[in-house]
């Protein structure tokens, strides 16, 4: 039986801009406070546009315009402290450590509006989000081609590496800068495995979509208690 295999390779780029919440407590040991940890619990929302060109290895179904992106992380952290000078009012150090929680990706509509080929009950569904889009998909192709295990995921577990520079301008306020860096690839479509279009032609299908920020840049306004 004659076969084919799909591959594609689409890049998606684009910057989001947001905001974060942390909460939690610290802790320095020693008579001159120098080392210390800290722990906390923490919030993060970004929002932005994606965009995609289309390349000889890309698949022109999956090439986007302005595409709306949102990126949801939230979970717990632990950072290693340490001051490269300290005194009653004020210090100034570096800080280390790992995040570790949820990745969330809401991805909306882009400009040309290319996930409506969602069906309903055998219609149109119009212009769909990426989202829908895939989470339709997904269903579609486990339900009607036996040999396809499709997945989609838009939530997934993400680990990210935060370091950066603190600095306290009195006791209880305080600026810290710094860069965190993501180390997984979230999979939020799958689809793995063989079919066939009418009766000769046999399909190899191994397509995934996966979604990660390279890395996020901040400053953070901090209030000690």
């Amino acid at each position: 039986m004659p076969g084919i295999t799909t591959n594609a390779n689409n890049l998606y780029r684009g910057n989001l801009y947001g905001g974060d919440v942390q909460v939690g407590f610290k802790m320095f040991f020693g008579q001159e406070s120098r080392f210390g940890l800290r722990f906390y619990g923490f919030f993060s929302g970004q929002g932005g546009q994606a965009n995609s060109m289309s390349s000889r290895n890309s698949d022109p179904d999956f090439v986007v315009a302005n595409l709306k992106v949102g990126n949801f992380f939230y979970g717990g952290g632990l950072d290693m402290l340490y001051n490269f000078y300290d005194n009653d009012e004020s210090s100034f150090g570096v800080f280390a450590g790992a995040m570790v929680g949820g990745s969330s990706w809401s991805m909306g509509k882009d400009k040309y509006c290319h996930w409506a080929g969602v069906y309903q009950h055998g219609q149109p569904s119009g212009c769909v989000t990426l989202n829908q889009f895939f989470d339709k998909q997904a269903s579609i192709n486990n339900q009607y081609y036996p040999g396809l295990k499709s997945t989609y995921a838009p939530n997934f577990v993400q680990v990210i590496v935060n370091v950066g520079f603190r600095f306290n301008v009195n006791k209880h306020q305080g600026i810290e800068m710094g860069v965190r860096i993501p180390i997984i690839n979230d999979p939020y479509y799958t689809n793995k495995g063989t079919y066939t279009v009418g009766r000769f032609l046999k399909v190899n299908s191994k397509d995934a979509i996966r979604f990660r920020r390279n890395v996020a840049a901040f400053i953070n306004y901090v209030i000690n208690f």
